[in-house]
């Protein structure tokens, strides 16, 4: 498996980071709603966390895409093919 920094990696971080970002407020506002003490964990540490995830999952999709766009195939029918 190769690993390329592009488009795909910058697009993962940010996706990461507002589905990380939701899911977190979500939470808090549920615990608020219930009356419980608010998330545990600490927010940004554990979001630059998901926000490198998120960048190493792109660069690992992007010699996918790449190889996608040479060939004329949709990105995702050559993600779903592997």
């Amino acid at each position: 498996m190769k690993f390329l920094i592009g488009e795909l990696s910058i697009y993962g971080l940010i996706a990461a980071a507002i589905l990380y970002t939701a899911v977190y407020l979500l939470r808090k506002f549920d615990k608020w709603r219930m009356n419980d003490d608010k998330p545990l964990e600490k927010f940004v540490p554990t979001a630059i966390i998901v926000m490198v995830l998120g960048f190493v999952g792109g660069s690992l999709l992007q010699p996918i895409k790449s190889n996608c766009i040479d060939q004329g195939i949709p990105l995702v029918q050559c993600v779903a093919k592997g």
